[in-house]
């Protein structure tokens, strides 16, 4: 039986390992929410919950937006890792 990372490996050899997919969230409902957030009229929590993400993602997706290294794709945005680190 192959384990998890072996299986990883393996699959990086054939170059055919996706690795984990970014969480993507709609763009219009972002932008209202973040608006509301900045007004305080909403917490980061229920922010997070409307968008359907964890609280530190939502923080990345914040961090990005506020960057201007958020990434944009068929109406939604998403953090892409890449972009992030090469900014840093």
């Amino acid at each position: 039986k192959i384990g998890e990372r072996e299986g990883i490996a393996i699959a990086k050899v054939k170059d055919v390992y996706k690795g984990h997919q970014p969480s993507k969230i709609q763009k219009e409902l972002f932008d209202q929410l973040y608006e509301k957030y900045m007004n305080r009229k909403i917490k980061k929590t229920v922010f997070a919950e409307m968008n359907g993400v964890s609280r530190p993602t939502l923080d990345k997706l914040i961090r990005a937006y506020e960057d201007d290294t958020i990434s944009e794709n068929d109406g939604k945005y998403y953090v892409d890792c890449l972009r992030q680190r090469a900014k840093r």
